[in-house]
């Protein structure tokens, strides 16, 4: 009992490493044997007038065609400057470019959400925090 005791500990920290590891990217499964995974971009801070540029890369599996990305939930007054928001089929990540207007609102860790999705019907979303400054 003692021992069960005394590896609770390692255990617990175990199982809270290996979540938090899980947490960089989302993986969902269709049909066929398609899968797509998502990894979480890396969290964005912005000057207000300025861009910042922010990779968003997938992993495939049966999916031959472009995968669409879709940017959601962005604060006021930041929007994405990239026109063509797909990753084609022979690549696997992009970079979109954020634009941050003179007058977008000052925001911290502002939770923004990107979406990959497939045809037909198979789409991930991950979230990453975009901070607005002066």
């Amino acid at each position: 009992m003692k021992r069960a005791i005394a590896l609770l500990p390692s255990c617990l920290f175990f199982a809270i490493f290996l979540a938090g590891t899980a947490c960089n990217q989302t993986s969902v499964e269709g049909g066929g044997g398609r899968r797509l995974t998502l990894k979480k971009p890396a969290d964005q801070t912005l000057v207000r007038g300025k861009t910042n540029d922010v990779r968003v890369e997938i992993a495939r599996k049966n999916i031959d065609g472009p995968v669409a990305l879709e940017v959601g939930q962005l604060p006021r007054g930041v929007r994405v400057a990239t026109n063509d928001q797909n990753i084609p089929r022979e690549k696997e990540a992009v970079t979109l470019t954020l634009h941050a207007d003179p007058t977008a609102d000052l925001v911290t860790n502002h939770r923004v959400t990107v979406t990959a999705k497939a045809e037909p019907g198979v789409e991930a979303t991950e979230v990453f925090q975009v901070t607005v400054k002066e």
